[in-house]
């Protein structure tokens, strides 16, 4: 009897840590993706500074600014790809957003082009000037 009762607290801890576990897995890959997009909102904003007062009106024209490239969501791959944020630029204005896992976003300035899907929280990042 004193066996089975060990076997199932065990089997309550495993469940109850893998849980955990997975929720913090979602959380360090929303992290990620909201340093992300600051890192690269400080690219363009440090490249409007250097090329008079303007924005790039491809989103990859900053390759300068961001020397290890434009970074790419932590989990969302497709045939073992990562996938990039969505993102919209134009000469005054840019927009990138990634969906969170579990964090709360503040998609009331998600991009205009990208399809809001029920229930999904975002975070965006658009131009500061």
């Amino acid at each position: 009897m004193e066996l089975l009762v060990v076997i199932a607290l065990i089997g309550i801890l495993t469940a109850i840590a893998t849980v955990s576990y997975s929720s913090i897995q979602k959380r360090s890959r929303d992290s990620h993706r909201i340093n992300d997009l600051k890192y690269i909102q400080q690219g363009f904003e440090q490249y409007y500074q250097d090329a008079n007062y303007m924005y790039p009106t491809s989103c990859g024209l900053i390759i300068d600014y961001l020397p290890n490239g434009i970074p790419s969501d932590p989990s969302r791959k497709t045939d073992g790809v990562s996938n990039s944020y969505s993102s919209s630029c134009g000469a005054l204005w840019y927009c990138f957003c990634a969906e969170l896992e579990v964090e709360k976003g503040n998609s009331a300035i998600l991009c205009g082009n990208d399809e809001v899907l029920p229930g999904a929280q975002y975070y965006c990042v658009n131009n500061l000037q």
